[in-house]
């Protein structure tokens, strides 16, 4: 997904809160999807209502957006599953614009999958391939494919009708997905090219120092990770990076034209949220090598 700041719910719980709007404010919704020919059922998995585990044509999406599917079709001659799906702001405010007037993105994108998860007969073989993505972002992981609704949905707003399709060859009975939608919203913060050239007072806070622990031997603030980007990193990939952290730019370094950007995550007093944020970026390829960082001399 939050926007991954309306992009992407994390797997590991909902996202910190958006103080600009006073709600969850980092990402979409997550997805969990299952189907078969001539039927497409999701699950939504975090929040939202509904009976946990309970499948449905209409995917709700934690109270921020909600895609529904219909018109699902399979064609045994091509080998493809088509459904329409159209998607629903649910939030306070416009989606898939930064600034109210210039439309951005909405793109749902598949973070896992598609895979199979059954086959018609022992031994039979096949994979499944999203068949007309808009194309691929770099959103949780590298290459995603997404389908994207350039539009601004105003709250409550419903998109035009989108045809996905996926291409099943006939040896797969059922297969499955993970979705997140990642926006943007107005107010959003964006990830200049450059990091800011400032280190905030709040990052020699003692309190916040670990000095070693079952993942690094060094000193480092739990609520801190270090992260650069490769050249021609584009301004999108830079907020999904971060956004995908659940963090916020406090500060930075620069070095030639680039630099390190200081991310403050989540703190539950543990570091864990740190080591999920260090164990996402590994998977980014826009992301230079991150890692937590040191307490700062003074």
């Amino acid at each position: 997904m939050g926007a991954c700041r309306d992009t992407l719910v994390p797997p590991a719980g909902p996202p910190g809160p958006d103080p600009a709007h006073g709600e969850a404010g980092y990402t979409v919704a997550r997805y969990q999807c299952t189907a078969r020919r001539a039927d497409l059922q999701c699950v939504e998995t975090e929040g939202g209502a509904g009976a946990a585990g309970q499948p449905r044509r209409i995917i709700l999406g934690s109270g921020r957006v909600k895609l529904t599917s219909f018109n699902v079709v399979y064609d045994s001659v091509a080998q493809t599953l088509s459904a329409d799906i159209t998607v629903q702001n649910l939030r306070t405010h416009p989606i898939g614009t930064a600034d109210g007037t210039n439309v951005a993105f909405i793109k749902a994108f598949f973070h896992e999958g598609p895979r199979v998860t059954a086959y018609k007969a022992p031994g039979d073989t096949g994979t499944v391939t999203v068949a007309n993505a808009d194309g691929t972002c770099n959103c949780s992981a590298a290459n995603q494919p997404y389908f994207n609704y350039p539009e601004i949905l105003q709250p409550n707003q419903i998109s035009a009708v989108k045809n996905w399709r996926w291409h099943i060859p006939p040896t797969v009975n059922t297969f499955a997905f993970v979705l997140y939608v990642f926006t943007r919203y107005p107010g959003e913060v964006d990830i200049a090219a450059t990091p800011p050239d400032t280190v905030p007072s709040s990052l020699y806070d003692a309190s916040k120092v670990v000095k070693g622990d079952t993942s690094d031997s060094g000193w480092f603030l739990r609520d801190v990770v270090l992260m650069g980007f490769r050249p021609g990193t584009s301004a999108e990939d830079r907020l999904a990076a971060v956004n995908w952290t659940n963090g916020t730019v406090v500060g930075g370094m620069r070095i030639g034209s680039g630099g390190i950007y200081f991310v403050r995550v989540p703190d539950d007093g543990t570091g864990a949220p740190l080591r999920l944020a260090l164990s996402r970026l590994a998977r980014l390829p826009q992301v230079a090598p991150a890692g937590s960082t040191w307490s700062l001399p003074g």
